[in-house]
């Protein structure tokens, strides 16, 4: 009787190394803060006053990013409180011709912060249900765990999808590690639908550099109603987001890079997601018109 021998695949033997690379990169992490923690320990006179060293400190706010189970929960709350913000943001001057076309990317300055903001408003030739139901497709997928040394779906639900990725990012001129969560909500809101997004990420290490300290969050929206214009027909879809990266002092210039590639990211998602998202939309519009499995007569 001869047994057969299968060789692991290629694509699993990547994302076990990825796995081993990066529990790598979290044991030299907290030994160095191990010491760090001891050197300290070992220097503070005998009776002075105790203190939280950054290390510690540093640790809590990983705790409550990555290790805390609450996270998804305020990010679903932030995802409702957002909704208030749509109808004051849509008031602005950019949104005030509904028949109009654009995507815009900018640096605003916000305080001592710079924000990386896009925002978007066009017609598409489609039904609202099934303009929101492509959208909502593409925008909820969890196939970016095709790409993630981490990947865990904490909720999914028909209007809530809540998931946690690690990530190595290797391109060009760009080499970066990354790990956040995010959730995605699906929200009626009148006689429209709004996708909104709430989502929390940090570097571990970019282009060679290991980040501490460095947190990005983003927010944004989808707001997809009838286009009510008499010079057009269809669906009218308007997006905002907001990305901010918080840092302590000593990190301000890995921060900075990191906004610096937001742009790019943006770039690299929509050059991906485009094709996707305009085959879904034909998916969705079909299922809609013709009657998703009808059978029909020859």
């Amino acid at each position: 009787m001869s047994v057969e021998t299968h060789q692991p695949k290629k694509k699993r033997i990547r994302r076990v190394k990825q796995e081993l690379d990066y529990l790598r990169r979290e044991s030299k992490k907290l030994e160095d803060e191990l010491a760090q923690l001891h050197t300290i320990q070992a220097n503070r006179p005998a009776g002075a006053i105790s203190f939280r060293p950054r290390a510690l400190v540093q640790e809590k706010r990983h705790a409550l990013l990555w290790g805390h189970a609450d996270v998804f929960k305020q990010q679903l709350q932030q995802s409702e409180n957002t909704l208030l913000e749509v109808k004051r943001v849509l008031q602005g001057p950019p949104f005030r011709d509904p028949t109009a076309c654009f995507l815009d990317t900018f640096i605003e300055e916000n305080g001592d912060k710079e924000v990386f903001v896009v925002q978007s408003n066009a017609t598409l030739p489609f039904g609202m249900q099934a303009t929101a139901s492509a959208l909502w497709k593409v925008l909820s997928t969890d196939q970016i765990k095709n790409y993630c040394y981490h990947h865990q779906i904490a909720q999914k639900s028909d209007t809530i999808v809540a998931q946690s990725f690690g990530i190595r990012f290797k391109e060009n001129t760009v080499d970066a590690d990354f790990r956040g969560k995010y959730t995605f909500s699906r929200f009626t809101d009148g006689d429209c639908i709004v996708i909104v997004w709430v989502g929390a990420s940090e570097p571990i290490e970019l282009n060679g550099i290991n980040c501490r300290d460095i947190q990005s969050q983003t927010t944004g929206w989808i707001q997809i109603s009838e286009q009510r214009s008499e010079e057009m027909k269809g669906t009218l879809v308007r997006s905002y987001s907001r990305l901010s990266v918080d840092s302590g002092d000593d990190e301000k210039p890995q921060s900075g890079a990191l906004l610096g590639l937001a742009q790019f990211f943006h770039d690299k998602f929509m050059a991906t997601h485009y094709s996707v998202l305009e085959k879904s939309l034909i998916e969705e519009d079909w299922k809609m018109n013709s009657g998703w499995g009808g059978s029909q007569s020859g």
